[in-house]
């Protein structure tokens, strides 16, 4: 049994690698066509467009792998079926048990490597990635980090901490330098926004730096001279995914001690602790083709009906997200409505077929 087992493993595995090259590939060549439009924007060139893409590889590894294990166990559990492969180690005593134990288990291996890829090695390379990508179109002028952004007007240097997905930013300091690049004054804004072709701030307060005093002064309102556009400042924002769980736990507990909408972060945050369970559901998904009338299918439908249930899981998880902010539902529970959709869809044909 045991040699069965790691045959099974050794067909899960190659066939759920392929499928990974097959969509890391389609996301490259999507990806170059998206970088087009930045090219010859700063000094943004063809060889940086590679590199920002190649470092967006380890994100995509992540987010499709509950896919690749759908088309994965499809494809080898077919490629046994068109062989006969199924029905003699059915026959030398692999029980529904022992080959379900198969498969997870060699799920459990690619899971270690992925989650690796996912949590430890995804951040720190979209991170960089962004900021090369930000320093290039901006000459240098823009930086995001974990804390926030940072941005060079001539002598002034401006700190963003944050940016939500409207582009209003929040609590925003500016350090006013003169010509000798000595420190003249410090403003403070609660938040600021894009209008009419400028950057209007609100709630600021003015530290004016004098050689014997400070003098504080405020403004409800007023426009500061800065030269990066909306899509610019956007770029610069680090997203939900160029953050390790932790760090994007940390943020969302801040936000919430400010009163600032978390709701987006906090579906980041399940989703990615939620996708071991998500590649589990695919998985069920797949099984009913190892037994019952759907053994006998041919490979051409079984990639047909995954492709299918694989771009629709895609789909829906991506735009629960937002949904659940217009609609207001629970983090946690848009994060896990994708997946109980296909454990239910998985149980339907389990019974139809059995």
């Amino acid at each position: 049994m045991k040699k069965l087992s790691l045959y099974m493993n050794k067909q899960f595995i190659s066939k759920t690698i392929g499928v990974m090259v097959l969509l890391i590939a389609l996301k490259i060549f999507i990806s170059f066509g998206n970088e087009l439009h930045s090219l010859g924007m700063g000094n943004y060139n063809i060889i940086t467009a590679i590199v920002y893409m190649l470092s967006e590889l380890p994100t995509s590894i992540y987010e499709f792998f509950p896919i690749t294990v759908l088309l994965g166990a499809l494809l080898a559990l077919g490629n046994l079926a068109s062989h006969k492969e199924l029905i003699v180690m059915r026959v030398c005593g692999l029980s529904r048990s022992q080959l379900i134990t198969a498969l997870l288990s060699a799920m459990a291996i690619m899971l270690v490597g992925v989650l690796f890829i996912g949590e430890i090695i995804a951040p720190y390379a979209l991170n960089s990635g962004q900021n090369m990508k930000t320093r290039a179109i901006t000459k240098g002028n823009a930086y995001s980090s974990a804390s926030g952004v940072w941005l060079r007007e001539n002598r002034d240097f401006i700190y963003i901490e944050n940016i939500d997905y409207k582009g209003i930013l929040h609590n925003i300091v500016r350090y006013r330098f003169n010509e000798k690049y000595q420190m003249t004054a410090v403003d403070y804004a609660n938040n600021g926004k894009y209008s009419n072709k400028k950057w209007q701030f609100n709630d600021i307060t003015t530290s004016t730096i004098k050689s014997e005093k400070v003098d504080l002064s405020k403004e409800k309102t007023n426009t500061w001279p800065m030269d990066f556009s909306p899509q610019i400042i956007m770029l610069s924002r680090l997203s939900a995914g160029e953050k390790p769980l932790w760090q994007l736990y940390k943020q969302i507990e801040t936000r919430k001690k400010n009163n600032l909408q978390s709701d987006f972060l906090e579906f980041n945050f399940w989703q990615r602790v939620l996708n071991p369970l998500a590649a589990i559901a695919m998985l069920g998904l797949a099984l009913p083709f190892a037994f019952g009338s759907l053994q006998t299918t041919t490979i051409g439908l079984r990639i047909v009906i995954g492709s299918m249930a694989g771009l629709s899981f895609y789909l829906v998880d991506k735009f629960i997200g937002p949904l659940s902010i217009v609609y207001r539902i629970p983090p946690v529970m848009a994060a896990l409505i994708p997946i109980i959709l296909v454990a239910i869809i998985s149980t339907i044909i389990w019974r139809v077929t059995r």
